[in-house]
């Protein structure tokens, strides 16, 4: 890995600035007991690990008391960076907070950039690279789904996966160089063995590079666009499945101009609601620019809720809907609205659909069993696995061993001498390795932890 460990002691504060109960100061680095030795109020000839001190903290030039709190200091390599670590807990307060590390920063210390403290973990062997990136999405998750994976990952069950694929893998190469370097001591490798070592390594990362739709879906929330004629019930929709007002609803014809957004968590997935200006032909500028942003927005969502109104007959508007979702490969749920109305549209249009609901918005009628056939598609048989590729590095590394396998299996196929494998056999393992983070440079680790907040 062409990546230097720094040896700067750096800190940070490491909790939301704000006024609350307790504020959090992190140090890391050579230089923590020389500093803490300075700052603290009461003189200590050594700290002892992982032991809370309560003591004044001071500026060692003027001997102002800047606050008063705990003291935790942790010895590398035990500790979260594996370097001398310290936390100050004190009030936190802005005012306190900066001043305490401006001090620090007086006395040597630098100030930490996004994500610092863990890129650190990561260069002094602490943690892998799969659980570096599990930390800042562990930090960002906002469902249950999420949070359950970044666990998973921060616990290193990613890597156990990719370190179980590497292993026969290497174990191969370094028979088949064996074998060419010492071609009396060494047999040829056993091609039948080989290809099926290779096939199931290959079966594996198929697997893994399937969950992504639903990696993404974890990680960024699934975008669900409602769109329909204007006074459907769209807004009505919006309004009852978040259960507060969000939209605002007329029976005037096109209320909605832009398109209205927010998030609504569900069965421990985060769907993006979209609602839509009603599509139609404009009879204003405004209204003619939302329905245009509902035409390219389609394009980006990952399923559409197509709402339609029973209390009024299949019209010319209703088939041009149904004319333009027709031609979308996408998931598609039909709500059949005003149920609790008389109807005039006896047979729903034909449609190859996620789901045909008949719904109130009204009364509520449908929108449970609506709820529930979302979540049944989108949990689908990755929602029970842990492994899951929520990131575009992630998916690359996999596309990549992927590819020089089905290479390698092709050259096994055609008979190719045995050091014909060596190149894909070498670009399998480096595509791992470099998903864990054993063979990175340094461009592509600082954009992986400038995702992370100042003080982690």
């Amino acid at each position: 890995m062409n990546v230097e460990v720094k040896h700067s002691t750096i800190a940070a504060i490491a909790t939301p600035m704000g006024r609350a109960g307790v504020g959090v100061i992190r140090v890391s680095g050579p230089l923590v007991q020389t500093v803490l030795k300075q700052i603290m109020s009461k003189a200590r000839p050594t700290l002892k690990p992982r032991f809370a001190y309560f003591s004044n903290l001071i500026n060692p030039k003027s001997q102002h008391v800047l606050d008063e709190g705990l003291v935790l200091y942790f010895k590398g390599p035990h500790s979260y960076t594996g370097e001398d670590v310290a936390e100050l807990q004190v009030h936190s307060n802005p005012l306190v907070l900066k001043s305490i590390l401006n001090v620090l920063l007086e006395l040597g210390v630098e100030l930490a950039g996004p994500g610092d403290f863990t890129k650190r973990a990561f260069l002094n062997g602490k943690i892998d690279l799969t659980k570096a990136e599990a930390v800042i999405d562990l930090i960002d998750c906002k469902t249950q789904a999420a949070q359950h994976v970044a666990l998973s990952q921060l616990q290193g069950q990613l890597f156990k996966h990719i370190e179980g694929l590497k292993t026969p893998l290497l174990e191969a190469l370094e028979h088949i160089e064996g074998s060419i370097n010492f071609p009396d001591e060494i047999d040829p490798i056993n091609r039948t063995e080989f290809k099926t070592t290779l096939t199931h390594c290959l079966t594996d990362i198929t697997q893994l590079i399937n969950t992504q739709d639903y990696g993404k879906h974890i990680s960024g929330g699934i975008k669900l666009l409602i769109v329909g004629k204007p006074n459907v019930g769209k807004s009505s929709l919006l309004n009852a499945l978040l259960g507060e007002d969000r939209a605002l609803v007329s029976a005037e014809a096109g209320t909605t101009r832009d398109f209205i957004d927010a998030d609504w968590e569900l069965g421990g997935l985060l769907f993006r609601l979209m609602d839509t200006a009603g599509l139609r032909k404009a009879t204003d500028t405004i209204e003619h620019m939302g329905i245009q942003k509902v035409a390219d927005l389609l394009n980006q969502t990952d399923a559409i809720v197509w709402v339609l109104d029973t209390s009024r007959e299949f019209d010319t508007e209703d088939q041009s809907i149904l004319n333009t979702l027709s031609a979308l490969k996408k998931p598609i749920f039909v709500l059949a609205n005003k149920t609790d109305c008389p109807s005039k549209m006896p047979q729903l249009p034909t449609l190859k659909t996620s789901g045909t609901l008949y719904i109130s918005t009204q009364t509520k009628i449908g929108l449970e069993a609506f709820k529930e056939s979302l979540v049944t598609f989108f949990s689908n048989k990755a929602s029970n696995q842990t492994d899951i590729i929520c990131n575009v590095r992630q998916l690359h590394c996999l596309n990549t061993a992927s590819l020089a396998l089905n290479d390698l299996l092709k050259a096994l196929d055609q008979g190719l001498e045995d050091d014909m494998f060596t190149i894909d056999l070498k670009q399998v393992v480096s595509a791992l390795s470099e998903l864990t983070g054993d063979a990175l440079h340094e461009r592509v680790l600082d954009g992986i932890f400038s995702r992370f907040c100042v003080g982690k």
